[in-house]
């Protein structure tokens, strides 16, 4: 080792890092660096991929910090081993935690960590400082604080030359300073980004992180922070040797090895004298009886053998803590579903983590555990969206050392990218969304094609030649992480402190939160459980508080699931608000499918993905379905697995079973098979895998010729799969959803209004609730809660729909209001102090029309947006309507087309009602406001545009292809409410349009 660069940030220091981990160690190794730092500022957040990354490129990684003091300078700190790396985690973690405000490491708190670790002075340190400042004494004095706390080989004087006139005054000092004190001194350059030409997105970068997220950042003072040379470096230090030298000794003390792969599971309190592996045995027994009322020996057969796989891979303890956390939920009365694999377990079933039981329904335990391979368990928990913080409560305070909730690293994507860039480029925010509302959701690298291929960008300025280096800015930043973020629901717990591995900082809500995300956690070994917010539990949840209040005792546990209304309402396809059912293309497939049963529903659910459309398994499945087709199997064997899907293969759990009943593999071999199919893999890996199977089938006495076909089956069909167990759980809350819908509408829309579980807005939601005969109430200043509410059968408005309401003027609304109800306007002015933008909006919006009062008149008349209304006439129908949209962003009493009936009266326009008595083929005018709009992958590969309007009668499903797109994509993506020109097209009691043309209303009346 000659040098080794010792401070080094990559773009994980963000805002102002600038290249990638991988670009760093890529040059690296192509410059024959044999060693490498990373020391991000105040975290260790790409730590972890920094290590695997260099450890697979054959370059010993040294993982470090920047660390800020309390003093407001810094340090630089590398940890020597594991020891030092966990020291590191602690010390970062305390500064984060026991700061208000900027992260700083207390004295204390560093000498407390400062074993095996190396601490470098840094150019931002205190003892630069204070030389600038002609301060040597202090800067001595300093020095031998460092020296006390890391002792005389562990406290190193950094030298710096980015060829700055003050550095070479500054260096001769400190090196003096060093021979004094019998101290090392370490060269390093402090690099920021690659390349010297990487300066100005540098730059850029910085000045975005002042703009829009308001950070004391500055950038490098010169283009000289960059990754050089170390022929480069031995130049700039030359009359410094040995600090040359020096960094090659650092980096061979510096001997981290992290236990990568490993499995770290979490432990639980059992009581005293017991093993986690019995307690969780007699635990399961103890339950047999209540679950299965008499056991067969399968079902105590298939809990042995989990049991023992569980055992094996030491998971006892997470499957106790994972069941106390769904026991704590159920005693609040938190509403909670299992998702994924974790269905297919009856440890799960029995510990009621889990409410399928996976023997009724087929499932298998080794699609979610596999014997065979190194798995972290993965029990993914859905609770009720409004309560799940004290569920995440709950588990941080009883592991308040061992656990977190798990970080994500949200990263540049082409919109993200483009709007920060054009802020530090000084671009206004109207200019800024005029560039890019329409730019789609893909990496920032692709903008370029993106402008070139999509009609609706064939106008945007970003094609001008003044926006070039706008666009080649965003192109380079594709990628980069932002900042770090909250999983939407992972939260880590090691056995032990979490902090031995992992740095803690603080999130939003003041949870502690990991600076790792959930693959890093994974690399550490750490299993992730997903406490999870499903926005369809509150709903249901706030349904069934509706139903009590009516003293109706609803068990939707025991419902019955073959209700036959139920499967009506589903074959209608008005599945507005039913959950993973309301989708545009899944009202088609129950329009095509028409369901009788709850498997029909666990196969719409496992269809309705993209790979499966890709592979076109839909039309066999329904042609089988129907008896159009008859469905065949390549084996006996075969039918009893199959017969359920007609023979096609849509689960993972089926190609489990063909594989063990065919080749005899065993059900964890299955699974290692079914994996390979799900990933990309060489054709030479395919032959393997397909030799491994012929062989197994041969030894079974199946013919080669039919072993090949079937073998051809699995991985057309295996790789497009579905997770049964998933699809299982889902389709319970799909079902609960749709009979609350049949039966209860009245109080189960007040809970999809409050929640919004699924694609639709307020409106459409609202607009359903008329279509299924409920009555709407306005917002009402004495009436209306905070959110929708129930009203003598009827839904009121709540007053947080009213534009520019606050959580605090809503609280003081609601406050005053219980004290006393509102007399009059000037009763509640006196008693309320809002901004006069909100009291105008709530006079407006109809809020004070139950009230008397004259004065009200006079407050119209002076206001402004009142004035203006009043020129346009706003006592017609719809003036009040688009009043309505704006205010409340719904309406109440009338549809938004009414706004423009005079012009609709003059086409000839079908409504959402009359398609289905169209003939298909037919070419048709709809009109209607736009609720989705979305891009799918399709087979073809060619961008599909699927479209949802809504009329006053229902909704309108709209296609729209390529050829069409070229006319009317711009109308498309910009409007709100379209007029659309196509022919109709039917799926069973489904109907869509196949659009030819499309304009926007408003640019038609000039609304």
């Amino acid at each position: 080792m000659s040098f080794c660069h010792l401070h080094l940030h990559s773009n994980f220091t963000f805002g102002k890092g600038s290249s990638s981990i991988d670009d760093f160690i890529s040059k690296a190794k192509k410059r024959g660096m044999s060693a490498l730092a990373l020391t991000d500022k105040d975290g260790l957040y790409g730590a972890i991929r920094f290590y695997q990354k260099a450890i697979k490129e054959g370059i010993k990684p040294i993982i470090g910090a920047e660390i800020t003091l309390e003093s407001g300078y810094s340090l630089v700190l590398l940890a020597k081993n594991i020891k030092g790396y966990s020291a590191l985690c602690h010390l970062i973690s305390e500064m984060h935690l026991s700061s208000k405000d900027e992260p700083r490491l207390a004295m204390r708190t560093l000498k407390k960590y400062s074993q095996n670790i190396f601490a470098l002075s840094g150019p931002k340190g205190e003892l630069a400082a204070y030389i600038l400042r002609g301060r040597l004494d202090l800067a001595k004095k300093r020095a031998r604080r460092y020296l006390e706390v890391f002792g005389k080989d562990h406290f190193l004087i950094e030298l710096q030359n980015h060829l700055l006139p003050s550095e070479r005054v500054l260096n001769e000092a400190l090196f003096r300073l060093a021979c004094k004190n019998n101290l090392l001194v370490v060269a390093s350059n402090e690099v920021y980004y690659l390349n010297q030409e990487d300066y100005e997105l540098h730059q850029i970068l910085v000045r975005a992180s002042q703009i829009v997220h308001h950070q004391n950042s500055r950038a490098t003072p010169n283009g000289e922070y960059y990754l050089k040379t170390p022929l480069q470096m031995a130049r700039l230090f030359g009359r410094y040797p040995a600090a040359i030298v020096n960094t090659s000794l650092v980096a061979e003390e510096c001997n981290l090895k992290l236990n990568l792969g490993g499995i770290i599971s979490p432990a639980f309190p059992i009581p005293q004298g017991e093993k986690d592996n019995e307690y969780l045995l007699k635990q399961c027994f103890k339950r047999l009886p209540k679950k299965y009322h008499s056991p067969s020996k399968k079902v105590t057969s298939t809990l042995i053998r989990e049991l023992e796989v569980i055992k094996r891979k030491g998971f006892s303890s997470y499957f106790l803590l994972v069941a106390d956390i769904v026991s704590f939920a159920t005693k609040k009365g938190i509403r909670c579903s299992v998702r994924g694999s974790a269905s297919g377990s009856v440890v799960a079933y029995l510990l009621d983590i889990s409410e399928n039981d996976p023997l009724k329904h087929n499932l298998l335990f080794e699609r979610f555990l596999n014997p065979e391979r190194n798995d972290l368990p993965d029990i993914d928990l859905d609770f009720d969206s409004r309560r799940r913080d004290e569920i995440t409560e709950y588990v941080l305070k009883k592991y308040p050392s061992e656990a977190a909730l798990v970080a994500t690293v949200p990263t540049f994507k082409a919109r993200g990218a483009l709007r920060e860039v054009a802020r530090s480029f000084g671009l206004s925010y109207q200019k800024i969304e005029t560039l890019t509302n329409m730019i789609p959701y893909l990496p920032a690298d692709k903008i370029r094609p993106a402008l070139d291929a999509l009609p609706e960008l064939r106008e945007n300025e970003l094609k001008k030649k003044e926006y070039e280096k706008l666009i080649d800015v965003a192109e380079k930043v594709d990628g980069f992480p932002r900042h770090l973020s909250c999983h939407l629901g992972g939260v880590v717990i090691s056995r032990g402190p979490l902090q031995d591995l992992v740095p803690i900082q603080k999130s939003a809500k003041g949870f502690s939160l990991s600076q790792y995300d959930k693959n890093d956690l994974e690399k550490l070994g750490l299993i992730k459980t997903d406490l999870l917010s499903l926005r369809m539990l509150g709903a249901i949840s706030e349904a069934i508080e509706h139903l009590r209040i009516r003293r109706v005792n609803l068990d939707l546990e025991n419902i019955s699931f073959d209700d036959e209304k139920v499967y009506e309402l589903l074959r209608s396809t008005k599945t507005v608000g039913c959950f993973q059912l309301e989708s545009p293309g899944m009202r088609q497939l129950l329009g095509k499918l028409q369901p009788t049963n709850f498997n029909d529903i666990i196969a719409c659910i496992s269809l309705f993905r993209p790979g499966p459309m890709q592979a076109d398994m839909i039309t066999p499945f329904l042609e089988r379905r129907h008896g159009r087709e008859k469905a065949s199997y390549l084996h006996p064997a075969l039918e009893s697995i199959l017969k359920d899907t007609f023979g096609v293969i849509i689960f993972h759990e089926q190609v489990l079973k063909i594989a063990k009943s065919l080749a005899g593999f065993s059900l964890g071999q299955a699974d290692l098979l079914r994996r390979s199919m799900t990933k990309k893999i060489t054709p030479e890996e395919k032959e393997k895998l397909e030799c491994d199977f012929l062989a197994g089938c041969k030894r079974k006495g199946v013919k080669k010729g039919v072993a090949q076909k079937v073998f051809g089956q699995l991985a057309a069909f295996g790789a497009f799969g579905f997770c049964r167990a998933h699809a299982v759980s889902f389709a319970k809350i799909a079902y609960q959803s749709a009979y609350l819908k049949t039966y209860y509408p009245v109080e189960f829309f007040p809970g999809l209004l409050n929640n919004e579980p699924g694609l639709y807005p307020k409106m459409v939601l609202l607009n359903e609730a008329k279509r299924c005969g409920i009555q709407i109430l306005p917002p009402d200043i004495n009436e209306s809660k905070g959110k929708f509410s129930l009203e003598d059968g009827a839904i009121r408005v709540g007053l947080s729909c009213v534009k520019e309401m606050g959580p605090s003027s809503l609280k003081e609304i609601l406050k005053k209001r219980r004290e006393q109800k509102f007399n009059n306007l000037e009763d509640f002015r006196l008693r309320v102090n809002i901004e006069r933008p909100l009291l105008e909006n709530l006079i407006l919006s109809g809020c004070f029309n139950s009230l008397n009062g004259k004065s009200i008149h006079h407050l119209l008349r002076t206001s402004q947006i009142f004035s203006q209304l009043f020129k346009n006439n706003n006592n017609n129908h719809e003036n009040k309507t688009l009043l309505e949209i704006d205010l409340l962003g719904l309406t109440v009493e009338y549809h938004p087309l009414i706004a423009f009936k005079k012009n609709l009266d003059k086409i000839e326009r079908v409504k959402s009602s009359e398609l289905s008595a169209m003939s298909e083929g037919k070419t048709v005018k709809v009109a209607g406001v736009k609720v989705i709009l979305h891009t799918p992958p399709t087979k073809s590969g060619q961008r599909v545009i699927f479209l949802t309007l809504e009329d006053e009668e229902g909704l309108i499903d709209v296609t729209v292809f390529p050829s069409a797109q070229k006319l009317c994509a711009s109308d498309i993506f910009e409007g709100d409410i379209l007029l659309i020109e196509g022919y109709v097209q039917k799926h069973g009691f489904a109907v869509s349009l196949i659009a030819n043309r499309a304009s926007c209303l408003r640019k038609m009346t000039n609304y």
